[in-house]
């Protein structure tokens, strides 16, 4: 393979936290002013991992968002006080219980996903059109190779 390739690469991941904490300021920011007081990001990281994929146990959740069970029981005990999910028993295992999502979860993580669209917007508005397409094949295609990796 060639050199500049695995440089281009191992430059974009390198740089990606970087990235991540820019875009992530100004979508903390704009989820103070458009969400309810009390809900953090572990709170939406929780809420949107439940909506990209269903009912799942608190120790799954955890081990996807990197969370301890400790602190995935604090969080779901307070998103069930903010009224976002519930704990529901497993019909095959009743030692397991069940996180659903509330219709009041459900709602909160589509605000939030409005709000992350609505801060990218802004920040690549100024990109000619030609760009913002060749940016979103290109991250389509990250996905793509990420979830192969």
């Amino acid at each position: 393979m060639n050199e500049t390739v695995w440089s281009n690469i191992t430059d974009f991941l390198d740089r990606l936290p970087v990235l991540h904490r820019s875009f992530h300021k100004d979508i903390m920011k704009a989820m103070r002013e458009n969400l309810e007081e009390g809900i953090s990001r572990y709170h939406l990281e929780v809420v949107k991992t439940l909506e990209d994929y269903g009912t799942m146990h608190v120790t799954e959740i955890g081990e996807m968002l990197l969370i301890s069970k400790p602190q995935m029981t604090r969080l779901i005990d307070e998103l069930i006080d903010l009224g976002m999910v519930e704990r529901q028993p497993d019909e095959t295992d009743r030692r397991k219980i069940n996180i659903n999502l509330t219709q009041k979860g459900i709602e909160t993580g589509g605000k939030f996903r409005e709000t992350i669209r609505g801060v990218i917007k802004t920040r690549l508005s100024h990109l000619p059109e030609k760009e913002l397409v060749e940016l979103s094949t290109a991250l389509k295609k990250v996905l793509e190779v990420g979830s192969k990796a």
